[in-house]
């Protein structure tokens, strides 16, 4: 059992102090080093034991990439779920997205100096086939390059549109946008998925 005096490591100091090269060569294991970094110590690379997907590899990715599926599903859907599966929806859906992906993009989560390097979105004719126009549904397509690692990961989202066979759900409003990570032009909050007492 852990008692107070082992866990005082991180603030006394460190036993051995590691190089940038003996942590890169830690990375295969998939060992994750303290390292002392802007006068903190800090745990090095949140890596994980993922090893088939190497989108998946880095829990910080992981979390950045299902908070925003959330929160584009979110905001999406209660639009999709009214509206004729048409140009025009799919204009509003890519606005939505964008606005959303800009946000992130303007926080310091995407990597890029321009949106364009940072994301991308599409939603158009080649994102829903004629089979998803068929059964109301759309397709919207977004990548966004998170800080770590580099390159952009790439998502699909497919949400329900209005079908005159199906009868309306009641559409609950949006909640006005709530603070997230400090953050209030964010589209949703992570009540969801982070629960708070």
């Amino acid at each position: 059992m852990e008692n107070a005096s082992s866990l005082s490591l991180v603030t006394s100091g460190l036993e051995v102090s590691l190089t940038t090269s003996q942590s890169d060569a830690l990375n295969p294991a998939y060992i994750n080093p303290l390292r002392l970094l802007a006068g903190n110590y800090r745990l090095f690379g949140s890596r994980t034991r993922h090893t088939s997907d190497p989108d998946k590899r880095f829990t910080t990715v992981n979390r950045l990439q299902r908070w925003t599926a959330h929160s584009l599903t979110r905001s999406l859907d209660p639009l999709a779920a009214v509206s004729s599966n048409d140009e025009s929806l799919w204009a509003m859906l890519r606005s939505r997205t964008e606005s959303h992906l800009q946000a992130l993009f303007q926080d310091g989560a995407l990597v890029g100096s321009t949106p364009s390097q940072a994301f991308f979105v599409r939603c158009d004719a080649t994102t829903t086939s004629p089979a998803d126009l068929a059964v109301h549904q759309v397709g919207v397509l977004y990548g966004l390059a998170p800080l770590r690692p580099s390159g952009f990961i790439i998502s699909r989202l497919i949400l329900s549109t209005a079908d005159p066979a199906r009868p309306l759900l009641e559409v609950t409003p949006h909640r006005p946008p709530a603070q997230c990570f400090g953050n209030p032009r964010l589209f949703s909050d992570l009540s969801g998925i982070y629960p708070h007492p």
